[in-house]
């Protein structure tokens, strides 16, 4: 068992996956609008046209009222923003749900460490290191749409077991089985849609 103190590697993982959403984020975008990676030639098109639109419209890059690096300096804090709001939510709240939960169950018994908020905090933070190599992975089947959703649940399933073999001795403990259920198929939606922020933040749909 980690020691109760222990939030580096959970940190770690957070922070590093930030930066994987970004950076496959930026990626997966640099792709698309450069070799076409991931996108049909419809949507190349359309893009393309886009693109001819707003320098007809605007001038090119040496105007005043368009300038595509500012432009882009923004978009990318903009996603760093959110990427770092929605792995910050899933590592702190998600873990405080279930805290609530467990406390709730006490009726008055003492606390434990396994029913701490840092305990939970760990397991949540090291079940997202799951999405680390996954985002990678989404990024590179981005011209494979089914491959993409079959990755999108792989993670999600890896996330739950792993998520489920932390939680399930103490939960047998302190939970009644109608109320592990419940709890257990909330954190399996919320598993889902994060994995589909990922697939959202590594679409090269999205920047």
């Amino acid at each position: 068992m980690r020691s109760p103190n222990e939030m580096y590697g959970p940190l770690w993982i957070m922070f590093t996956l930030i930066v994987m959403l970004v950076v496959m984020g930026h990626l997966s975008k640099s792709l698309r609008v450069e070799i076409g990676y991931g996108i049909g030639a419809e949507q190349s098109l359309a893009d393309s046209l886009l693109v001819d639109q707003l320098v007809a419209r605007y001038g090119g890059v040496g105007t005043y009222v368009f300038d595509p690096s500012t432009t882009n300096a923004n978009i990318a804090l903009k996603s760093i923003v959110k990427v770092f709001f929605v792995v910050f939510t899933f590592f702190a709240a998600v873990p405080f749900a279930v805290y609530l939960t467990f406390i709730s169950s006490l009726n008055g018994a003492p606390r434990s460490y396994e029913t701490s908020w840092a305990r939970l905090i760990q397991i949540y933070g090291y079940s997202l290191a799951v999405f680390i190599p996954g985002s990678a992975l989404l990024v590179l089947l981005a011209p494979f749409a089914r491959a993409k959703w079959v990755l999108t649940f792989a993670l999600t399933g890896m996330a739950c077991f792993y998520q489920y073999k932390e939680q399930i001795e103490t939960c047998k403990r302190f939970l009644t089985y109608s109320l592990y259920r419940k709890m257990y198929i909330s954190l399996v939606i919320v598993n889902f849609i994060f994995a589909l922020v990922v697939k959202m933040f590594t679409s090269s749909s999205t920047s």
